[in-house]
């Protein structure tokens, strides 16, 4: 029989909830949400790095975004 709790969080966010209950301060909270930020900015620059590494992102490329319109197309609805 399965004895765990069922819980819509993964294990993961379960730990960060039981460690955010010693979170005292605003100053604390604003430390540990910019070394978050900092991790997955880092993360994404090494993504980046690797995608121009391999000739996935280059100079042509980036310039080719800045003519990339990617807007969510709209239907002509009459309501």
């Amino acid at each position: 029989m399965d004895t765990q709790l069922r819980t819509p969080f993964t294990p993961f966010q379960m730990k960060l909830l039981v460690m955010s209950q010693r979170v005292k301060t605003e100053k604390e909270e604003k430390e540990i949400q910019a070394l978050l930020a900092k991790y997955f900015a880092d993360k994404l620059q090494k993504e980046v790095d690797q995608l121009w590494e391999e000739g996935v992102i280059n100079d042509e490329v980036i310039e080719s975004w800045k003519h990339e319109h990617m807007r969510t197309p709209y239907l002509n609805r009459n309501i």
